[in-house]
């Protein structure tokens, strides 16, 4: 059993500390013009004029730099309409379904699926996908059967600030040595996109059955 602790990512910002911040930094705008004085229209003019100054000003930065050093190869969108109880379909039209809520999150239940049902789906054949990039750069044959499952929880955030979500892979490579499968499991979270992704924000437990 390969196994990654899941990292909590920084606490957010409480509330009163951002108004705190946000006050600080308007204050002295709001100040200035009205030592300026003048009508409604010159004001409109002002913010017309001076928006990027007030932006600059006012701009919380983020918490880290938004880098990303890579080549996009291929993209694609999706259109989701009604939330939770709504409907999403991708640019194609071959991704077309119905969401629903699951009881256990306070919905009805009815036939459809649901963010957490796609999200893993997508992971599990993502992985899939990486761990025979590996095996294949490593010489090794990875039987047809193999198979990746993906469990997908959601629930309330200790923190009481939002929700959050886990997964468990569970990766089946029939008629390899477990020793060998976990290697290639370890060496395809590091190449899995998805893995890349989530890693450091949630928790993602490795099981080699």
């Amino acid at each position: 059993m390969v196994r990654e602790s899941g990292v909590k990512g920084s606490h957010p910002r409480p509330v009163s500390a951002w108004a705190a911040e946000y006050s600080r930094r308007l204050f002295p705008v709001l100040s200035w013009m009205g030592h300026r004085g003048g009508s409604l229209r010159w004001k409109d003019r002002f913010f017309l004029g001076q928006r990027d100054t007030i932006h600059n000003l006012l701009h919380f930065p983020a918490s880290a730099p938004n880098k990303r050093s890579m080549k996009v190869l291929y993209k694609t969108q999706s259109t989701s309409t009604g939330g939770r109880e709504g409907h999403s379909k991708s640019i194609d039209g071959i991704l077309d379904v119905t969401l629903t809520t699951p009881k256990e999150l306070g919905g009805d239940g009815k036939p459809g699926t649901n963010p957490e049902q796609l999200f893993s789906a997508g992971y599990s054949a993502c992985f899939l996908g990486a761990l025979k990039f590996v095996a294949a750069k490593a010489h090794v044959k990875i039987p047809d059967e193999t198979n990746v499952t993906a469990k997908v929880g959601i629930g309330a955030r200790d923190d009481g600030t939002g929700f959050g979500i886990e997964v468990e892979l569970i990766i089946l490579a029939p008629g390899l040595e477990k020793s060998v499968v976990e290697d290639l499991v370890a060496q395809a979270h590091i190449v899995c996109p998805y893995s890349h992704a989530t890693r450091n924000n949630i928790p993602v437990s490795l099981v080699v059955a």
